[in-house]
């Protein structure tokens, strides 16, 4: 997959997860459901989440979270020198 292709699907699973529709959020629970190596991390970033100001609260939390760590992602690449 060359980088370009790469960059849109991120963007598109960005998208996809600050859509704020009840499938987004099913899928990013799973997500972080499912991963139980960073069980731990995500519990502690849920709880920060949601006593923050950083919830918006139209997407679910986990939908929240995984958007937030996309982009995170792509800031990272987008700071990576060409």
């Amino acid at each position: 997959m060359e980088m370009d292709d790469s960059l849109h699907l991120l963007q598109a699973m960005i998208d996809y997860f600050e859509a704020g529709n009840p499938e987004a959020d099913a899928a990013a629970k799973a997500i972080i459901e499912s991963d139980f190596e960073y069980s731990d991390h995500w519990q502690a970033e849920m709880e920060e989440l949601l006593r923050g100001v950083q919830w918006s609260g139209l997407r679910g939390p986990e939908a929240e979270l995984v958007a937030s760590a996309l982009r995170l992602i792509q800031q990272r690449i987008a700071e990576r020198p060409r």
